[in-house]
């Protein structure tokens, strides 16, 4: 991984280099994170764009750290009880307004995004068992 070296002999040479930094190590960490499961689940796309998470009850998202004409996916996976799903917010689109998840437990469901800086269009394949 790339970094690089202070810019300038003040903070925000330091700053600089630092939001640097944060870019190269997102562009490159395409490895899923593991969200942590819970009444909402955080994203912080800033740390990766690939995301996995295990639901153990009805949830909701959030994704903090996105811009205008990002994109990301994330595996949603059924726990073994199944018929878990994702409460979506008012800026999450689906196609013709509907989308569904796997109801088999331990089941993944891959959904995708991309970002215009105000509502987030996402897409989904259901039921990788």
């Amino acid at each position: 991984m790339a970094t690089f070296s202070t810019i300038s002999n003040g903070d925000t040479g330091l700053v600089a280099r630092n939001a640097i930094n944060a870019i190269i190590n997102h562009i490159n960490s395409p490895s899923f994170i593991t969200l942590t499961d819970s009444a909402t689940v955080s994203w912080d796309f800033r740390l990766g764009y690939n995301a996995k998470v295990t639901l153990g009850g009805n949830r909701a998202l959030e994704i903090t750290g996105a811009t205008n004409g990002d994109y990301g996916t994330l595996i949603v996976t059924q726990d073994a009880t199944g018929s878990r799903l994702i409460n979506f917010g008012a800026n999450d689109k689906f196609a013709s307004g509907t989308h569904s998840f796997t109801t088999t437990g331990t089941a993944s469901d891959i959904f995708t995004w991309v970002y215009d800086g105000t509502d987030y269009y996402w897409n989904y394949n259901q039921n990788f068992s």
